[in-house]
């Protein structure tokens, strides 16, 4: 999961690094998680993996 609500404001904090000057997280973007979490040295690009998710669907629909 990319994204947990902080209980004392309602908001929802990132819990992996944005950084886009780094490339990015391949594990990342391939699953979605990150065993390095914040530690991580790579960006960590938020909706990226919902739009490559939404393309692979729509590739395989047209076959």
């Amino acid at each position: 999961m990319e994204k947990k609500k902080d209980k004392s404001s309602g908001r929802v904090q990132q819990q992996y690094p944005l950084k886009p000057d780094a490339e990015d997280c391949a594990f990342y973007l391939k699953t979605g998680t990150c065993k390095f979490g914040f530690n991580c040295k790579f960006n960590h690009p938020l909706g990226r993996r919902k739009n490559q998710v939404l393309i692979i669907l729509l590739f395989l629909l047209s076959i």
